[in-house]
C-alpha cells in the first residue's frame, strides 16, 4: 500500500511538471497561474534543440 500511495503522489508531481513545461497549469489551478502559462508559451523553443545546445 505504501508503494501504491507513493506512486500516486509521484504521478501527480509528473503531471504538474508536464503542465509547467507546456503552459497548461492554469487548467488545474485557475487564473492565478495564467501569467506563468502565457510566459511559458511565449518562450517555448520550437527550433532544432541540438543546434541550440551546441550554440
Amino acid at each position: 500500500m505504501q508503494g501504491y500511495l507513493a506512486a500516486k503522489d509521484r504521478l501527480f508531481q509528473f503531471e504538474i511538471w508536464r503542465r509547467q513545461a507546456t503552459g497548461t497549469v492554469s487548467e488545474i489551478f485557475g487564473e492565478d497561474e495564467l501569467d506563468r502559462d502565457i510566459g511559458t508559451r511565449l518562450f517555448k523553443f520550437r527550433g532544432d534543440i541540438e543546434d541550440e545546445l551546441n550554440h
